[in-house]
């Protein structure tokens, strides 16, 4: 009898003990999966933040190293007189107008893989040719650069069917070297410095509104897909004096429309792009 005991003590033990490594398991289980959740939630929103590469490099070694590109073609977008005709509008308005803005130069860099920067005030930065090297770039960058004053002179259009006061977007692009890296230790953020961008700030402010004001490197890179008009030598804000283009438009050869803001399969085969339908339909 007591070896009979003995054994039902132990089986009971063992079935505990098997119930309990059980529970813990389950336990871990649950841990793990709420653990790879919340890693999710994080890439997702590093992602949101950051190119693909920088995440990756972000993650594996929790710093971003400095890097030199010889061919990046950089834009700004500037509101014009942005603080003066502000005044038209509630302090609430005018930041769901520039989430609107925004959210379309958003959608159109994304469908050209092109990189947002950031944005300062009413000034909106982004650029090709990074993180991953692409000599294309010009190309995709002037496009956009087409695109956004589209989507500005339309959104200026409704704004004056409801007797809003409209603004309009000046816009510059230069192509060159740069050096793009993470900066700081707390908010990170992915930004550009050199010659590209300096000159793509100045290209914005010696623009005019409505029009792409391209540099003579970026017209070099791209006069044999877009039509581009020569402004001659502009002297610029830094007292320089440097020769701009307007883009006026894609070459009727590369357009698929009459306005020679769409891009027909000649062009999309020579800068490798798939076409955005979603964006095209609304051009």
């Amino acid at each position: 009898m007591d070896l009979k005991k003995k054994l039902q003590e132990t089986e009971s033990a063992l079935k505990k003990s098997l119930e309990r490594q059980q529970a813990l398991e389950e336990s871990l289980s649950r841990q793990s999966h709420v653990i790879r959740e919340e890693q999710e939630k994080t890439t997702s929103l590093l992602m949101n933040i950051f190119p693909e590469k920088i995440v990756a490099e972000l993650l594996a070694y929790g710093k971003v190293k400095a890097r030199y590109y010889n061919n990046v073609s950089v834009l700004f977008a500037d509101i014009e007189s942005f603080s003066s005709r502000s005044t038209a509008y509630s302090p609430v308005e005018l930041v769901e107008m520039l989430d609107v803005y925004f959210g379309e130069f958003d959608r159109i860099t994304g469908s050209l893989g092109l990189e947002k920067i950031k944005t300062i005030g009413d000034c909106y930065m982004c650029a090709g040719g990074l993180p991953e090297e692409d000599h294309l770039n010009p190309y995709k960058v002037v496009l956009a650069g087409l695109w956004m004053q589209e989507s500005v002179a339309r959104l200026a259009r409704e704004a004056v069917d409801r007797g809003r006061v409209p603004f309009h977007l000046r816009l510059g692009i230069h192509t060159g070297e740069a050096v793009a890296g993470v900066v700081g230790s707390r908010k990170y953020a992915y930004d550009i410095w050199g010659k590209a961008a300096n000159m793509a700030s100045l290209m914005v402010h010696s623009g005019e509104i409505k029009k792409v004001n391209i540099s003579s490197n970026t017209h070099e890179a791209v006069c044999d897909a877009f039509r581009c008009t020569f402004r001659g030598k502009i002297l610029t804000k830094k007292k320089a004096v440097m020769s701009m283009y307007f883009v006026e438009r894609l070459r009727p050869e590369y357009s698929a429309d009459a306005s020679g803001l769409l891009p027909n399969n000649r062009f999309l085969d020579k800068v490798r792009l798939r076409p955005p339908e979603n964006l095209f339909k609304e051009h």
